[in-house]
């Protein structure tokens, strides 16, 4: 059994043979959210630990940099995203910005056709050894087909 991330989506499913029947088996055969991992409990699988955001987050499958400015300042920084949902996104960036901040960030599609402005209110900044860990909350939803193109 082992994670790997399908070819024909930006999902990360869990390759495994078929288990004996538990409550969870179908469910553990599509995506899994980030930073949750399948308990293994007497041969069946179960859920990975209660997750309160509306919607799951996703890793790219490929390096996605983005442009972030600040609204007020007008601060700009390139950042790597590391997560990303119809709600929000974490970044890693060389430089913090301090929770509260709102910046617009634009995203794009791997091929650059789709471009999409959102504006982010960070809620936390980390310290990370590689610079510092960005996570925030769009003002509205992307819409799935949005969320769609951008990790596609």
């Amino acid at each position: 059994m082992g994670w790997e991330v399908h070819p024909r989506s930006a999902l990360t499913v869990m390759s495994h043979s078929p288990s004996p029947t538990g409550p969870w088996h179908s469910a553990m055969s599509g995506a899994v959210p980030v930073g949750g991992e399948p308990v293994a409990v007497r041969g069946a699988e179960v859920p990975p630990p209660f997750e309160p955001r509306a919607y799951p987050r996703f890793r790219p499958r490929r390096e996605m940099l983005c442009r972030v400015r600040t609204v007020t300042g007008g601060a700009t920084l390139t950042a790597h995203v590391q997560n990303i949902s119809r709600s929000g996104l974490g970044l890693l960036a060389d430089q913090p910005l301090a929770p509260g901040t709102c910046a617009l960030v634009e995203l794009s599609s791997g091929s650059g056709l789709f471009v999409r402005t959102v504006l982010l209110h960070l809620i936390h900044v980390a310290d990370h050894p590689d610079g510092h860990v960005l996570g925030g909350e769009f003002l509205g939803p992307l819409g799935q087909a949005e969320l769609n193109l951008l990790l596609a």
